[in-house]
């Protein structure tokens, strides 16, 4: 997930209204606000990655290997294609699993923007762009709901 700078406004934001809310005595709603702005930061990027979506075009791509996170321990297909256009692109694929899905070789249909080819995604897959953000706003949601629980019941505002 790619930080933008509308990320570190919304991090800067969210301090400021919890040290007015606190000072104001109502840090309770201070709490509702900044999960309703995460949550609305949320669906910006998920507006933006499907508006992105909505914009690529599809190739044969064939799986040349894995590159693996260290940190995650995820593994993310590498694919090489050739774009409309006749470039020939290899690049690593943004979504990862736990497992290897492909087999090495296998050819695959891709989906890649033609404004920037690096970015690709499998052609049935599309939908794992997004689906972090969804958990983001649910589970956001969940902790939201009990820090402002805790914070009423704490500081009673």
């Amino acid at each position: 997930m790619k930080v933008e700078k509308i990320d570190y406004v919304w991090v800067i934001l969210s301090w400021v209204i919890v040290a007015f809310t606190f000072t104001k005595g109502c840090l309770s709603i201070g709490v509702l606000i900044i999960y309703a702005l995460m949550a609305a930061l949320m669906l910006y990027h998920m507006f933006t990655v499907k508006k992105r979506i909505s914009g690529t075009q599809t190739a044969i791509g064939e799986v040349t290997g894995y590159h693996t996170s260290d940190k995650s321990k995820l593994v993310y297909p590498i694919v090489r294609f050739e774009t409309e256009s006749g470039r020939t692109v290899t690049s690593v694929c943004s979504a990862g699993d736990t497992e290897r899905l492909y087999e090495e070789g296998s050819s695959e249909m891709v989906c890649y923007d033609p404004l920037d080819p690096m970015f690709f995604y499998f052609a049935d897959r599309e939908d794992e762009l997004t689906s972090p953000y969804r958990s983001y706003i649910i589970f956001g949601g969940i902790a939201a709901f009990i820090l402002f629980l805790v914070v009423r019941a704490i500081f009673g505002g």
